[in-house]
């Protein structure tokens, strides 16, 4: 399983982090990607608070960014469309 890290939003008193993922390979559903990930968060936090010796360790939450997921839907819909009419060339009558 490849994924990739999009985006982390943390927030302001650095108590939680949200920790945007995506994946392409499709064949493992996301409901496993969300609970190996979640197996492995406090393992993460721990060396998160060994590098960066702050007064809070961010909590860990995941959540899939879709973003890649609506721009490919948008693709799709934008090519079932009916391309425009050629328009003739200036001067061409």
């Amino acid at each position: 399983m490849l994924l990739t890290i999009t985006g982390v939003e943390v927030s302001p008193d650095l108590r939680h982090a949200t920790v945007f993922i995506s994946h392409l390979d499709g064949r493992t559903p996301d409901g496993q990607i969300l609970h190996d990930l979640n197996a492995l968060k406090e393992e993460w936090q721990s060396e998160i608070n060994k590098a960066l010796h702050i007064k809070y360790t961010p909590k860990l939450h995941f959540k899939f960014d879709d973003a890649q997921k609506r721009g490919d839907r948008i693709l799709q819909i934008m090519s079932e469309l009916d391309p425009p009419p050629n328009e003739k060339p200036a001067g061409g009558d």
